[in-house]
């Protein structure tokens, strides 16, 4: 048993989508349509520079630092940090001679002549009707601004869904306070462990090569994943206890729900994914599964949202505006995700 479910409260990043993200994603695209213009003033971060530049190591030359009339974006620290230190406010005709420290600490220092020919600003396309018909498929802007609204809407909609779901998990760890038993929590140690492997399997890796690529230590992957399987294991008890409290109940008709999103995803026929699942002893597992989402889905309908700035938020206005999601829905029949899960698990 768990007290204090029905009074959840969690804080989410703000759902609503502001102007300036959609001034964002124009600018982004008008990025890609920007030409540059030779300029008569000092360079800044953002310009580009037409460069001839010549580095060398203890007095020799190196082949692959040395170019004419090259185009290179101050800022971008593309070659070395001190380039775009010695070039921030050159103008055309400067020359710039200076040491630079060498990627690879165990080299010497990097010795750098550069000379600039041009100073280049790129200048965006005007933000009218006319770009939007040619970048977009809309003939104004406000139509484009109103299409970008609306997908972005549905995005944030979705990320703020996962994150209620997320801190719901949090919440929900933080009230198991009882001493957890070993085997529980090496039982899910456990299937993590088998899901990992099997997940790298696939993609032709053990666990010891992960690690080694990885460069993760394998005491701290241990530690990580005690952290992990623990926290799932109080969110999977505290959600059975919600089920036994509000007398959530799994009927035949969730039961026939569960058999048929399985078969749709799993591309089989329905009968057979019954009988296989019937007679393999799975409908107890099948029923606790479906007990836990729907013991979700009761709490999200309940908790209180709200988010950075106090401003309150129902789950109801975060769902997809067009139906039939099954990633983000939240019928105790379409939800794909285990209702155990956090975001950080996944």
């Amino acid at each position: 048993t768990i007290d204090g479910y029905a009074d959840l409260s969690v804080t989410i990043p703000s759902p609503v989508v502001g102007d300036d993200e959609i001034d964002a994603q124009l600018d982004r695209v008008r990025n890609q349509y920007a030409e540059l213009e030779v300029v008569e003033r000092a360079a800044s971060a953002g310009d580009f520079l037409t460069i001839d530049i010549e580095g060398s190591q203890d007095g020799e030359v190196l082949e692959g630092l040395v170019a004419q009339a090259y185009l290179y974006e101050l800022g971008s620290a593309g070659i070395v940090p001190e380039l775009d230190e010695q070039l921030e406010g050159a103008v055309a005709g400067d020359s710039r001679s200076f040491d630079a420290a060498h990627p690879n600490d165990d080299e010497d220092d990097l010795h750098f002549e550069v000379s600039v020919v041009e100073v280049k600003a790129k200048v965006l396309p005007e933000l009218d009707d006319e770009f939007a018909t040619t970048a977009s498929e809309f003939d104004t802007v406000a139509a484009w601004r109103a299409d970008l609204s609306e997908r972005l809407g549905q995005v944030r909609k979705a990320q703020s869904q996962m994150n209620v779901r997320e801190k719901i998990g949090e919440a929900l760890a933080a009230l198991v306070t009882d001493e957890l038993p070993e085997p529980l929590i090496a039982g899910e140690m456990n299937e993590r462990l088998q899901d990992m492997a099997l997940r790298l399997q696939a993609q032709g890796l053990t666990i010891d090569q992960w690690l080694q690529f990885s460069g993760t230590e394998p005491d701290q992957f241990v530690s990580d994943l005690r952290d992990m399987a623990e926290r799932s294991a109080r969110v999977d008890l505290a959600l059975r206890a919600i089920a036994l409290a509000e007398g959530i109940e799994v009927d035949d008709d969730d039961i026939e729900a569960e058999f048929e999103a399985v078969a749709s995803r799993v591309g089989a026929d329905i009968d057979d994914v019954r009988s296989r699942l019937t007679e393999g002893g799975q409908l107890g597992v099948m029923r606790i599964d479906i007990a836990k989402r729907k013991s979700l889905d009761w709490l999200t309908e309940r908790v209180s949202i709200a988010d950075e700035d106090g401003t309150a938020i129902t789950f109801e206005s975060l769902a997809l505006d067009e139906p039939g999601s099954e990633e983000t829905g939240t019928d105790g029949g379409t939800v794909v995700d285990d209702a155990t899960d956090t975001a950080e698990d996944e």
